[in-house]
This record gives structure tokens, sequence and C-alpha cells, in this order.
């Protein structure tokens, strides 16, 4: 098995120590790993003060925030080394920190990328996504992990969550066997337990009049391929009986999912982000984007191997990487 090599974690602008930077350290030591730490920071009222106060002033300024910000990184790096991590650090000057991560994602190839969510309000059960989570949820091209501010350091109970209705008889489907293949390591390392589930997306056609016996045997069919695919896939990635779920959703995949993880007390969820575009705008498929905005538990996505080629037809990669890459305040500890 492939292991983890790299992980970027998206460092707190705020300055906080979150509970995503101690898993990634934890995974790091445990996978002896490289860890890199990446803060984008921007200010919105320094980057306009030029025109109330003059370019020396908001000069003044943004290298006062930034000194404070990169003095914070530099304490944590040094605080992993002598752990005896290996660490860089980098801070960014950017107004679209997704547009950053997917530069560096794209330079560094992480095996994971971790982003903290915010502490959710008082008496509410999810995290809230930002506009910022769901950019980088749809444009990160690395393994992505959201990972909530209550959770333990490390996941206990990891699920993998497959379209087993994407599978054929020859050969598992590439997003199948990549969702697989990270969440394996990542137990193995995380030293967790790990359970298969599927949840059938089609709902049983009602035995009334109109419905057709056709419709029902395709259905039937539908639904008996897909489980023999899960079958044949649990076998292929020894996944004992008692941690294999077949979930008949009723049209309600997401549903299904999230009431499955609360049930099972799943704490990190694996499952694939096939993206769909609208416009000039990425979107996920409809099974991650229901569990992300409903989740109460860790959520990690794994992209296909064709979404590179995608994001070319959304932004221009060449010139993107060479922004940041000069950016003047990029720095490393």
């Amino acid at each position: 098995m492939s292991q983890i090599k790299r992980i970027l974690v998206i460092a707190d602008a705020g300055m906080r120590e979150t509970v995503g930077l101690h898993r990634a350290a934890q995974l790091a030591k445990r996978a002896d790993a490289r860890l890199f730490l990446l803060m984008c920071a921007f200010d919105a009222m320094i980057d306009m003060s030029h025109e109330l106060a003059g370019r020396e002033v908001q000069r003044l300024a943004k290298t006062q925030y930034l000194e404070q910000r990169q003095r914070w990184l530099d304490e944590r790096a040094a605080e992993l080394a002598d752990q005896g991590l290996r660490v860089d650090c980098e801070l960014l000057w950017s107004a679209e920190p997704h547009e950053a991560v997917l530069a560096r994602a794209l330079e560094l190839k992480p095996d994971l990328v971790i982003a903290d969510l915010l502490p959710a309000r008082k008496g509410a059960a999810r995290m809230p996504m930002t506009t910022l989570d769901w950019r980088l949820a749809r444009t990160c091209p690395a393994p992505l992990m959201f990972v909530r501010q209550d959770s333990a350091p490390l996941p206990r109970h990891v699920a993998i969550a497959i379209d087993a209705s994407l599978d054929r008889q020859d050969a598992p489907h590439p997003l199948n066997e990549r969702i697989a293949t990270t969440a394996l390591k990542l137990a193995m390392f995380a030293d967790a337990d790990l359970h298969l589930v599927h949840a059938f997306p089609y709902r049983r056609p009602s035995f009334v009049i109109g419905v057709s016996a056709d419709l029902r045997k395709l259905y039937q069919d539908v639904r008996s391929s897909s489980h023999d695919n899960f079958a044949r896939f649990a076998d292929a990635h020894s996944i004992p009986a008692d941690r294999r779920h077949w979930i008949d959703g009723g049209g309600e995949a997401a549903a299904a999912l999230v009431q499955f993880a609360q049930a099972e007390n799943i704490d990190l969820m694996v499952l694939g982000s096939s993206y769909h575009s609208m416009l000039s705008r990425l979107l996920l498929g409809s099974a991650s984007e229901g569990v992300l905005s409903r989740a109460s538990f860790d959520v990690l996505l794994v992209k296909p191997d064709s979404f590179a080629d995608e994001l070319k037809r959304h932004y221009n990669l060449p010139e993107l990487q060479a922004r940041y890459a000069a950016a003047p305040e990029e720095s490393e500890a």
C-alpha cells in the first residue's frame, strides 16, 4: 500500500491552534510524512486603506499584519520540528484562498489536505460550511479532509462510502478504488476501524396502476447488480461482514449516509466527489454535497483522476501557479 508522504494543512489566519492542525501533526508523525503549513491571510480594510491613508500607511499596516502571522507560523513550525517532524510553512496574501490552496496542491501533490470547519453556533449540531469551505471542496484536486472543532485528535471509526452502481464485473470503478485506497491508508495510520457503506439511490417503484412490470424489473436488475458489485468490492478489500452496510436510500442517498454515520458512531466518512459543471462553476455530486451540508462528523472528499483536466476548463493553471509562486510575501520555515 502506498504511504502518506505529504500533508498540507490550511493554517488558521486568526492564529488559532485548531483540531485540524493537531490531527495533521499526529498523522504526519505516525506516517513519517512531511507537513506543510499554509496560511492564506487577507484583510480587506488594509487592502483598501491606500485610498484613505496612502500607499505608505498601507504598506506598513500590511507588513505588520503579515509579520505577526509569520511569527506565529514559525513558532508552530519550530514546536512541531522539536517533536521530530519535518515541517515547512508558508504565508500568502490572497483574497481568494481557495485559489492559493489549489496552486499549492498542484505543486506539492499532497496525499492529504486538511481544512478546519468553524465551530457550530450554540445549539447547532452541524458545522457551518462557509463560502471558502464550498470553494475548497469544489476545487481542491487532492483528498480534502474537513475537520470539526469538537473532533478527537484522530478518527476512530472510518466509513468508506462508495457508489457500487459504477462498478463492473471485470473491475471496480477507478473513483471507488481511489476512495478505498485513501481510506485504508488513513485508517491504518489512525489505528481506526473501517466500515464500507453504499446507499442505493433509487426508490422502489410503487405497485400501482401505471407502473409497468418492465420498470419494476429494471429496478430489481439494477439493485441486484449493484449489490453484487458491493459484495465483490468488500471481498477485494477484506472488509469484515459485520462492517458491510448496504442501505436502501429510497432516493435520498445523502440523508441515508448521514443517518448511518450517526447510528454507527462514524467520525470520518470518506466519499467521492464526482464533479459537475454548470456554466463556469464546478459543483460537487449531489450525494457529497448533501453529506457535507448535513454532516455532524468529519468528511474526506476524494476526486477522480480526471479532475485535473476538468480544472483546466475553469482555471488558467499555469498563470495561477505562477501568480502564487511569485508572491513576495511567500516564505518557508
